[in-house]
């Protein structure tokens, strides 16, 4: 059984927030916008949290978290399982809500309900429910080494070792009898741990665990790192071994439980990891997901968004009521296209407060210099430029169909190719989801026939011009391209003279896709420098 989706209303800054996830999730958005408080409404949900006075939405006297959870075809085929929650199942899935009421200060009990219905249930319906849920594990930072490898309820290693001594508890009450047994099970574990470890970072040769048993007062073990040259306290390590024996703990625990389906949710895996380290924890906690685990994340990592399923990855920001909303493509969207034929990074879209499309490098390069060139900074604007490859443009479509479901404004500036503007546009918005306003075709053939001939010449003192015949319509690019040789690129062709031009030389379908962008950016609220 795994989270299929979480509706939270009244926590924080969370008003009325719809969330759907996959088995690896990934939460992304700027800061203070609600990252952390997903993962505390699932804490709260799933673990019987109460929560504070002070995480209802300021003007709230009510909260409600509601989870839909979807059976596995295995649960599904299960008799016990399907004897105790046949009655709220609804197309293979449980919807279960709770509602908090803060009075006074105070917190109340939340009212439980399951649907189909509106079922309200019992403290003791719900306990017994809560036996077929997944167990939630919530670590809100994974470099607290510290707390991680201590023994108790609330840590990784107390949740990998605590069933085990409790087994042990009720075979004998000699102490000597019971502490054997316990090394002998905390051994046991650490070589999975370890076997794991090497996988994530081959300098450790082997880690050991010294373990003080106390009966009256529990376990404390000291975790080591033997690298080959020396061996040193897991504290004083740095943070990427930290953080892979933090994921090589979860993954054991996936494995050890798997009768229990696990979620777990993390807040910034990567934070202080190196590219390298971040690969490698990325890879670990998908592995996770194989071992009857759902992972769902914070991050604001490049790597970790590049490396996850575009449609598993949720975006939050707001909307134009300053209101936080998530964002997700849709379901039945296809991806492949974009995401094999023109190579384009999850990163190149989510991470942007608005995207403008080009068809190529050259287009890239001189149109980031025209911006800055009349006094504005694209990516401080948080702008990104976005080519296409020269690909097929129905792969236009296809983007503009993405950025349409993630919320983020985008334009397009095409070539006229010798078409009429006006006409090539209207055809693209009928034909396409490309957005009228968001289309800019230029009015001359390509972006080249813009080049006044003085500028180039600035730019190349040593090419004789005389023969490029400077039409709107005609092949500049072909004509320069045969007078400065083969040895340089289009693309840099363009920069050297884009940088020789004035800002009164530059398109105004240029300047005016910017600031419609500009204009859609502030539009949303988004503060940029």
């Amino acid at each position: 059984m795994f989270i299929d989706k979480l509706v939270v209303k009244g926590l924080k800054c969370l008003k009325h927030v719809r969330f759907r996830f996959d088995k690896f999730s990934i939460i992304i958005g700027k800061n203070d916008i609600g990252k952390s408080t997903s993962l505390r409404a699932l804490d709260i949900f799933l673990n019987d949290a109460k929560p504070e006075f002070d995480e209802f939405t300021k003007g709230q006297k009510q909260m409600e978290i509601a989870v839909t959870f979807l059976l596995t075809n295995e649960e599904l085929e299960d008799q016990e399982i399907i004897a105790k929650l046949g009655s709220y199942l609804d197309n293979k899935k449980l919807t279960v809500r709770k509602i908090f009421v803060s009075e006074e200060d105070k917190v109340k009990t939340p009212d439980i309900y399951v649907e189909p219905g509106e079922k309200l249930i019992k403290p003791k319906e719900w306990k017994d429910l809560k036996e077929f849920l997944p167990q939630f594990i919530y670590i809100r930072s994974i470099r607290d080494i510290d707390k991680a490898s201590r023994v108790n309820s609330q840590s990784i290693l107390g949740k990998l070792m605590l069933p085990l001594i409790e087994n042990e508890k009720t075979i004998s009450d000699k102490k000597e009898k019971l502490e054997a047994s316990i090394s002998s099970q905390i051994e046991d574990v650490f070589q999975d741990v370890q076997n794991i470890l090497r996988e994530q970072s081959p300098d450790v040769r082997k880690l050991e665990a010294e373990l003080e048993i106390r009966i009256e007062r529990g376990i404390n073990l000291n975790i080591s790192v033997d690298d080959g040259y020396t061996t040193t306290h897991i504290e004083k390590k740095g943070s990427g071994i930290q953080s892979s024996l933090i994921v090589s703990l979860f993954r054991v625990y996936a494995r050890r439980h798997f009768q229990k389906n696990i979620v777990f949710g993390i807040e910034e895996p990567d934070a202080f990891l190196h590219v390298g380290a971040q690969r490698k924890i990325v890879h670990s906690l998908q592995l996770i997901t194989q071992d009857h685990g759902q992972v769902i994340l914070t991050t604001h990592s490049t790597v970790f968004i590049d490396r996850g399923n575009l449609k598993g990855i949720t975006l939050l920001k707001r909307d134009e009521n300053r209101e936080v909303v998530a964002k997700r493509i849709k379901k039945d969207r296809d991806t492949s296209a974009i995401q094999e034929e023109l190579e384009i990074r999850n990163s190149d879209w989510l991470l942007w407060d608005a995207v403008l499309m080009v068809e190529g490098d050259t287009e890239r390069k001189v149109i980031d210099i025209w911006a800055r060139t009349w006094g504005e900074n694209l990516d401080s604007i948080g702008i990104k430029i976005l080519k296409m490859g020269g690909k097929d443009k129905a792969l236009y479509y296809a983007n503009a169909s993405i950025l349409d479901d993630l919320g983020i404004p985008y334009a397009v500036i095409l070539d006229s190719d010798n078409k009429n503007p006006e006409e090539y546009c209207q055809y693209l918005v009928k034909n396409t989801k490309i957005q009228e306003d968001a289309c800019y075709i230029l009015k001359k053939r390509e972006i080249e026939n813009y080049y006044p001939k003085e500028a180039i010449q600035k730019a190349f003192p040593e090419a004789d011009l005389c023969s490029i015949t400077f039409g709107d319509h005609e092949d500049v690019k072909t004509q320069l391209k045969e007078i400065l040789g083969n040895n340089i690129s289009q693309a840099t062709i363009g920069k050297k003279v884009a940088e020789e031009m004035k800002a009164e030389e530059i398109p105004s379908e240029i300047r005016n896709a910017i600031q419609y962008l500009k204009s859609r950016v502030v539009a949303a609220g988004e503060e940029f420098l």
